[in-house]
């Protein structure tokens, strides 16, 4: 009996407009996209709940008009996305993004130039809470429940809403 190739998108329905990315090609198509995009959202979910050792589970990277959930367990090499990442005529957006910059760079060497966080842009102007589900939800009327946060990121296969929550997160 022949073995099936490997799987490139998770067996469970993904959000509308998210891609999985767990194949160099898969990576390979969607970076021009990327590079072309002047602007990306960037978030990562860990397991840092779960083990000793800290590892990137997920990296979420949106533009515009498309979002990406691209799965580091798999082996990919991530040097392009670093690329990007150290690329200063790209704006790379995140939200409290302290944590997901200092993991990228200690697991995977990313550098990175051309920062916008929007949680210290919402302490600057003094806002009383600036967690990303309570200025989605007062600023843009939009429920982000953070149910999936503290989830085993590590396991294989993601939920249906492990695959839900991340990708709202850069979309947004």
């Amino acid at each position: 009996r022949p073995i099936p190739p490997p799987m490139s998108v998770p067996p469970l329905h993904l959000p509308p407009g998210v891609s999985w990315i767990d194949t160099p090609d898969a990576l390979a198509e969607v970076l021009p996209e990327l590079r072309a995009a002047g602007e990306i959202a960037i978030d990562t979910e860990a397991d840092s709940y779960y083990v000793y050792r800290v590892k990137v589970c997920l990296l979420q990277v949106s533009t515009r008009s498309s979002d990406y959930l691209i799965d580091p367990l798999k082996g990919l090499d991530l040097s392009p996305i670093g690329e990007l990442c150290a690329d200063p005529r790209v704006l790379k957006v995140f939200h409290a993004g302290a944590n997901d910059v200092a993991l990228l760079h200690h697991h995977h060497g990313f550098v990175f130039e051309n920062l916008f966080d929007t949680m210290l842009a919402a302490q600057v102007l003094g806002l009383k809470r600036p967690g990303l589900a309570a200025l989605l939800l007062e600023r843009f009327e939009v429920e982000q429940k953070k149910t999936y946060q503290t989830s085993e990121w590590g396991q294989r296969p993601l939920t249906e809403g492990q695959l839900q929550y991340p990708a709202a997160d850069t979309r947004f």
